[in-house]
């Protein structure tokens, strides 16, 4: 990932942080990311950041612990802070952390 491209994706999982919710374009995170298809490495570094973004922001410090969740819309994802929200298999939104987990790091993963 280019840097000006993960300082976007750091400002967009900012204002989650920030206002609750941030949307983000397929087309965007595909170009972000290189890539042609959602796979489970793009979300594992997704999630990476917003671990990072908590534990290393002062203001966020109890915090550490608040999920991202993301909801498939069109025509992107919107992300959201998952304090005090729950998920389930059927749920339009889902934990990226659960996203992050699957295995294979090549396999097609959509919210």
């Amino acid at each position: 990932m280019q840097t000006r491209h993960l300082h976007q994706l750091l400002s967009r999982l900012e204002r989650v942080a920030d206002v609750g919710c941030a949307e983000i374009s397929f087309n965007e995170m595909m170009f972000w990311f290189d890539a042609e298809r959602f796979t489970v490495t793009i979300w594992r570094e997704i999630a990476e950041k917003w671990e990072e973004l908590l534990a290393n922001t002062r203001t966020m410090s109890d915090k550490k612990h608040v999920p991202l969740l993301v909801g498939e819309g069109q025509p992107g994802y919107v992300f959201v802070w998952g304090e005090g929200m729950t998920t389930s298999k059927d749920s339009w939104l889902k934990d990226v952390q659960e996203l992050a987990k699957r295995k294979g790091a090549n396999e097609v993963m959509t919210a």
